[in-house]
């Protein structure tokens, strides 16, 4: 079974996000555009990382699959500040790793 990462993870500057034309009276501009970025080492064993994120209260959603040397991933457009985790983990075609003990959980505050 593929040990956890050590992630980090990283983010950019926000970019402005872009603001279509529009009459001056018009409500709040769009939020700017956060890229997050993580890392880890490679996993050993694995086949695949696997990358999820959590939004709020509710589950954790895949949102990436990368092959098995893969050590960073950005998402250029992060839905933050609404994002609440990430988990980074491995998984091998041998055993489907459930085991949360395994998967790496970025916390943020």
């Amino acid at each position: 079974i593929p040990e956890a990462p050590n992630v980090t993870l990283e983010f950019e500057e926000p970019s402005p996000a872009p603001v279509p034309d529009s009459p001056p009276d018009s409500p709040l501009p769009p939020d700017p555009v956060y890229p997050a970025i993580l890392s880890w080492p490679i996993i050993a064993n694995a086949d695949r990382v696997i990358i999820e994120r959590k939004i709020g209260d509710g589950n954790f959603e895949e949102i990436a699959e990368l092959v098995k040397t893969a050590t960073t991933y950005t998402e250029e457009d992060s839905p933050l500040p609404n994002v609440t985790a990430y988990r980074v983990y491995g998984e091998n075609f041998r055993s489907v790793m459930e085991n949360t003990q395994n998967k790496t959980l970025i916390q943020i505050n």
